[in-house]
């Protein structure tokens, strides 16, 4: 019975020690205030102990939600996430900051942020490419909302890497349907590799692409009018050349034509497209 009863006083007493340790514990973060606990993860922070960074600035909007610090702690909590590539968790977080503060002075760094978040997400164009896309929207809202902003800067060059991304992805669509006679649905995916991504490597191709598609559907004039453009813009290109030998191959008679005017161009493009 004495030892029965010493097992359960001893259980009891490890609880309330459990208990009194939880209870300290979380006094000694009630008791701190907002400074101290801004304090504390800041020096986390400088540090690069992200992981415990994060933890002191979730913790701080936790305990004080409307403090003065809690704005400087929100974005910092997304850069401490997106160093630790907690991606998902840094945009739902910045995602937050935008909301809560539209005009912030950060709100360009927050925006370049958050597109970072999806763009060091992005590998192969075989692979969905929803990521891409992504980027690719909050690149554009950066680059359209701050012109002058530093991060634009960086910004711009990104998105001509996202947009190549997402251009190869429809080519590498396109010629799969191309390979399968499935020509309308790969002539879609070409006309959109030249109408929204014209800055792309990937245009040259494109317009050859139409050109081979159309020959083939027996399109003669937008053949035609697709390897036109290829020549009157990338007259040195690989793609023009070939476009040229496989119209000859159905027309002999073919002679090279070329747009007079921006608006003889533009109206090319929209008879193609």
């Amino acid at each position: 019975m004495f030892i029965k009863n010493l097992k359960y006083l001893t259980l009891v007493s490890c609880g309330l020690l459990m208990m009194a340790c939880s209870s300290n514990d979380k006094d000694d973060t009630s008791n701190k205030t907002a400074e101290e606990l801004y304090g504390e993860a800041v020096k986390e922070y400088k540090n690069k102990n992200y992981d415990d960074a994060a933890k002191k600035f979730s913790n701080l909007e936790k305990e004080f939600p409307f403090s003065k610090f809690t704005k400087d702690g929100l974005l910092k909590t997304a850069y401490s996430q997106y160093e630790t590539e907690e991606y998902e968790s840094a945009a739902a977080t910045l995602q937050r900051y935008l909301d809560l503060y539209p005009g912030s002075d950060k709100s360009d760094y927050a925006l370049y942020l958050l597109s970072m978040c999806y763009y060091n997400q992005i590998s192969d164009p075989r692979r969905d490419q929803e990521v891409s896309v992504t980027a690719q929207k909050y690149l554009n809202e950066l680059i359209n909302r701050y012109p002058q902003s530093e991060y634009s800067v960086d910004g711009r060059i990104k998105l001509d890497f996202v947009n190549n991304q997402i251009a190869a992805k429809e080519m590498i669509v396109g010629r799969f349907y191309l390979g399968n006679d499935q020509l309308h649905a790969a002539i879609n995916r070409f006309k959109e590799v030249v109408k929204n991504h014209q800055t792309t490597v990937h245009v040259k191709e494109a317009l050859y692409r139409l050109t081979e598609s159309y020959l083939t559907l027996g399109l003669i004039k937008p053949a035609h009018r697709s390897a036109a453009l290829l020549g009157h813009n990338y007259p040195d290109s690989e793609w023009y050349h070939r476009a040229y030998a496989l119209i000859k191959e159905h027309d002999p008679q073919f002679i090279p034509d070329k747009p007079q005017s921006k608006a003889e161009e533009k109206s090319w493009f929209d008879s193609i497209l």
